[in-house]
């Protein structure tokens, strides 16, 4: 069963007058600074475009596994290594991302309700 990340679908945003696109599952995490979205895969590429986090939240990436650590930061859950007390750390040794104190709560109740969802579609057998 595929995680709730995106699976084989496709993030499309515009750059001038081209589009482009990313799988959602290669979206490691978004960055916004002045309008300005940085997409940061997988592979370690980054692309750019303009626009709002809340925008992208709440459209393409609606009801995924991304979660807002911050005003500037959305990050897909399948990526995070550790969530600590400010921060959150990345696969591939990405980070520290801060997590506002703000959102520190709702970081870690997003984080639960994403596990137990997993958890709840694992065969615990698979694991004996």
């Amino acid at each position: 069963m595929l995680p709730n990340w995106g699976g084989g679908g496709v993030f499309a945003y515009s750059v001038g007058r081209e589009t482009r696109s990313v799988l959602i599952r290669d979206i490691v995490y978004l960055e916004v600074l002045n309008r300005k979205i940085t997409i940061h895969t997988s592979d370690g590429g980054r692309d750019e475009f303009y626009g709002t986090l809340k925008d992208v939240q709440e459209g393409q990436l609606r009801g995924l596994d991304f979660i807002p650590i911050h005003a500037s930061f959305l990050v897909n859950y399948h990526y995070i290594e550790a969530i600590g007390l400010t921060s959150v750390r990345l696969r591939g040794g990405i980070g520290p991302l801060p997590i506002s104190r703000r959102r520190k709560a709702q970081v870690l109740k997003r984080n639960m309700e994403i596990m137990e969802r997993r958890l709840a579609r694992t065969n615990l057998w698979d694991w004996v």
